[in-house]
């Protein structure tokens, strides 16, 4: 009896034992994915920085410190415009569009005025004369005519750059038609971007309750004696790293926000 006794004993021991380094392991594990998540954070930032020195023409040493874009994060409230609101605007504000627009209106004049180029070249002439001093030869004179040229010999040459100018004129029209089709498709894409960074939001919030209610019955488990401090430790990783997503959920969506504007012309 004693004997049987004896071994259960050890079996307590040696479970407390195990659960004990189970316990350890998983605090080590948990410590060490927090130092990976803060090296990650640590060169993430280090790289934005760097990004917007090079953006702002600053040098890569220079001691700025950047403020959180409060005005970004107000602006999450604003509705998300429709998706013939935006392009209309983007249509209307796009220089790089208007500028293929110009750049057809000449391609057509071109063409116009090579084609005129075949037609004879008209002139109107026209004089008066008065002479004046004596009084026999006071004479009042005029005179109107048209002068027609036409250099028939040189219809080879024009009309073969009219023909250019035309070509040319047509593929101005296309580049412009697929200009205009990028932009469309670039705000359609900007759109859903905020549209699927928004709904993120949603989700990292309701994520965001459930890790805070999971923590919150951690810690009352852990307060009546039914929880381990592990279990404690895991709950608080999870709640962090929620209101983590949330904060990059909503960055993500300032700059969804960011470049739908951009691509709006604005």
């Amino acid at each position: 009896m004693r004997s049987g006794h004896a071994i259960r004993l050890l079996v307590v021991v040696a479970c407390g034992l195990l659960a004990s380094c189970t316990s350890v392991l998983r605090v080590q594990v948990a410590r060490a994915n927090i130092q990976q998540q803060e090296l990650q954070a640590s060169v993430q930032e280090s790289a934005a920085r760097t990004q917007l020195l090079t953006l702002m023409a600053m040098p890569l040493d220079a001691q700025v410190d950047f403020a959180e874009p409060v005005s970004l994060e107000a602006e999450a409230e604003k509705p998300i415009p429709e998706l013939a609101e935006a392009t209309n605007e983007a249509v209307s504000k796009r220089d790089d569009l208007h500028q293929q627009v110009r750049l057809l209106d000449a391609a057509d004049a071109t063409a116009r005025s090579r084609l005129a180029a075949l037609l004879p070249e008209v002139d109107v002439v026209g004089s008066f004369q008065h002479i004046d001093g004596q009084k026999l030869a006071q004479v009042d004179s005029f005179y109107v005519g048209v002068h027609a040229s036409w250099a028939f010999w040189l219809w080879g040459s024009q009309w073969y750059a009219h023909r250019a100018a035309v070509h040319q004129a047509n593929a101005a029209r296309l580049l412009t038609g697929d200009a205009d089709r990028q932009v469309r498709g670039e705000v359609s894409g900007r759109l859903d971007q905020l549209r699927a960074a928004t709904s993120a939001i949603d989700v990292a919030k309701t994520a965001l309750a459930s890790a805070e209610e999971a923590y919150r019955v951690t810690s009352e488990l852990v307060k009546a004696g039914s929880g381990t401090t592990t279990d404690l430790l895991d709950s608080q990783s999870a709640l962090t790293q929620s209101k983590l997503n949330l904060v990059r959920s909503k960055y993500q969506q300032a700059q969804a926000r960011v470049s739908l504007r951009r691509a709006m012309g604005g």
